[in-house]
């Protein structure tokens, strides 16, 4: 049995202390994906410190054979908070096979998160001639 076990951090661990004002700053790092010493694919971690906000955006992308077929798999994640830490907003995909998922969010006001709503899908829609 092969088993491939991915980490994809989510959460940063955020300082309280405001970040400097300027100049913007970039760090990237690229790992690669490995799965029983074979390269499948690649990790890539992109934080900007801009003005106002701070942008962190993962990439994880594997390929590998699975029953003889070609497996991809791709996960993003995005997420914009202030210097401070406080999150703003976020979005988050997947992609396995034919499966796509997307979730995103806003921080409103009252310090909740609104979701735009999912969009129809065939088996969600009405059919108006067959009430």
């Amino acid at each position: 049995m092969l088993l491939l076990v991915l980490f994809l951090p989510t959460t940063h661990a955020r300082s309280t202390a405001p970040l400097p004002a300027a100049p913007d700053t970039t760090r990237t790092i690229w790992m690669t994906a490995t799965l029983d010493g074979r390269r499948v694919g690649y990790l890539h971690y992109q934080r900007n410190a801009l003005p106002g906000r701070v942008v962190t955006r993962s990439e994880l992308n594997v390929q590998f054979a699975r029953t003889g077929r070609p497996l991809r798999i791709r996960n993003s994640v995005t997420e914009t908070e202030t210097q401070n830490g406080q999150p703003l907003r976020f979005s988050a995909s997947s992609h396995m096979s034919s499966q796509d998922n997307t979730v995103s969010g806003t921080r409103m006001s009252d310090g909740s998160f609104r979701a735009p709503p999912d969009p129809p899908t065939p088996d969600t829609q009405q059919n108006p001639g067959s009430h």
